[in-house]
């Protein structure tokens, strides 16, 4: 599930599957999740689906 506490331009919510709800994001791209390596590329594949599911299930639909 993805929180929508604050819907400002300046902040995106993305995923965070462990805990069941979104965290913020700044809108310069950086993560307050430290991650690197492999593990760092799954987490950037899965922000940037959560961030464009909307439009990817439209995509598909």
């Amino acid at each position: 599930m993805v929180c929508h506490n604050d819907l400002s331009p300046k902040n995106t919510v993305y995923r965070d599957g462990a805990r069941g709800c979104g965290r913020w994001r700044s809108s310069t791209g950086t993560s307050p999740r430290p991650a690197s390596g492999v593990a760092g590329a799954v987490l950037e594949a899965h922000d940037w689906v959560a961030a464009h599911r909307a439009a990817l299930d439209s995509a598909l639909a």
